[in-house]
């Protein structure tokens, strides 16, 4: 009989049954079958194959070669960490102590865009031609030039010094304050008078550069545009007869939560941690809606990935697929029993999976415990390896694409 292990290749043969099979061929390889029976494993006649039980450090050719991997080398003595490439601009970030930093590969220098806080594991993303970063800390967004927090913390309400003079005839008074066209959700409501001076509370985010002064009318429920003032203003008046403007638009919202893992989809950011995935209002990625912008999965999220018409979820044994328009109409449907392995999802053009993108732009593809599952735009699933491959598990994986080709370190 004879043994194979690839990576280093040992051949033990028994010396008397070698001259009864002599030249024994391990190609044209199949890859990897742990499942079949050893009858299985060989086949002959005009197109001969061989499946291996396992192959260590190799690539198989789609023609049943077989080539080592090449080696890696140390390229830097810095501690470099959660290490990405933007797909659009092609930058690379990187995480070095509490810096965010930007990383030149060619010779693995960096440059420091933001403190951020050393916070565990730090995820990405594209948005609208940006980079948003996110760590237990907070979302940070980088414009190719400044990196800031992407949220605006709600502000503390107004102070009202003078006192309510006629019960009947009051309204509410409330602030937000702005970063640019950018708007933070409401602060609490205070009553007040008909009329009267409105102390500003101190603005301590340096980002903040303007503060907008809301009220109801007389006897009213609904925010409308007082004025604005700039961050260094201590007071606004508001009188008897103050013309209000514009409906607040952001009221009963808060700043959108970080989460371990990060995607953008339909207008939307969506962070998940835990089993609970979070939704920023559409356009308005930095604000969330606490009351409904959230779905809860049965089990802790181990991936997340947006196609078309939805959403992949990894689970701890199983994976789900999440459609609809908005978190209030969405439906859950299981669609993998076998348990993927964490964090090793990735987005693939449809052209270059064929038949299983069923007319979406983008597939998702994991590593599950049975082999590689594409799950298409419309829900359906493809497991390439099932039948073939078992038993695979880790606590988490990488997977990047190359040369048409998909990669995942595990461990």
């Amino acid at each position: 009989m004879a043994s194979v292990i690839l990576g280093r290749t040992v051949i033990q043969t028994n010396i008397e049954k070698e001259r009864q099979v002599p030249n024994q061929s391990f190609m044209p390889c199949f890859g990897i079958d742990n499942t079949s029976e050893d009858a299985a494993m060989v086949q002959g006649g005009r197109e001969p194959f061989v499946y291996m039980r396992d192959a260590v450090n190799v690539n198989v050719t789609p023609a049943g070669k077989m080539d080592m991997i090449a080696s890696g080398g140390k390229v830097t003595d810095k501690s470099y960490k959660h290490i990405w490439q933007s797909p659009l601009h092609k930058d690379v970030f990187a995480v070095l102590g509490d810096d965010l930093v930007k990383v030149n590969t060619a010779d693995w220098t960096h440059e420091a865009i933001a403190t951020i806080g050393n916070g565990g594991t730090v995820v990405y993303e594209v948005l609208n031609n940006r980079v948003v970063a996110a760590n237990k800390y907070g979302l940070f967004i980088y414009d190719g030039k400044t990196c800031q927090p992407l949220t605006i913390d709600a502000p503390p309400p107004p102070f009202l010094a003078s006192a309510i003079s006629d019960h009947t005839r009051t309204r509410s008074v409330a602030i937000s304050w702005l970063r640019g066209n950018m708007e933070s959700s409401l602060s609490n409501y205070v009553p007040m008078g008909e009329g009267g001076d409105v102390a500003l509370p101190m603005v301590t985010d340096p980002t903040v550069t303007g503060v907008n002064i809301y009220a109801t009318s007389v006897g009213g429920t609904d925010m409308q545009l007082a004025g604005a003032v700039n961050r260094d203003d201590t007071s606004f008046t508001i009188t008897e007869d103050h013309k209000l403007g514009m409906a607040a638009q952001f009221a009963h919202l808060s700043p959108m939560p970080t989460g371990k893992y990060l995607c953008y989809w339909r207008g939307r950011l969506i962070t998940a941690t835990a089993n609970v995935i979070r939704f920023s209002e559409p356009l308005a990625y930095h604000l969330h809606d606490e009351r409904h912008g959230f779905i809860q999965a049965s089990q802790r999220v181990t991936f997340i990935q947006p196609v078309d018409n939805g959403l992949w979820v990894g689970q701890v044994d199983h994976v789900i697929f999440i459609q609809g328009t908005s978190p209030d109409d969405m439906t859950i449907s299981i669609k993998s029993a076998q348990a993927p392995v964490p964090n090793s999802a990735i987005q693939i053009p449809s052209n270059d999976i064929g038949e299983v993108a069923e007319g979406g732009s983008l597939v998702t593809v994991w590593l599950a415990s049975n082999g590689y599952v594409a799950g298409s735009s419309t829900g359906q699933i493809i497991e390439y390896q099932s039948g073939r491959i078992s038993n695979i598990s880790a606590q988490s994986g990488t997977t990047v694409r190359f040369d048409r080709r998909l990669v995942t370190a595990v461990n």
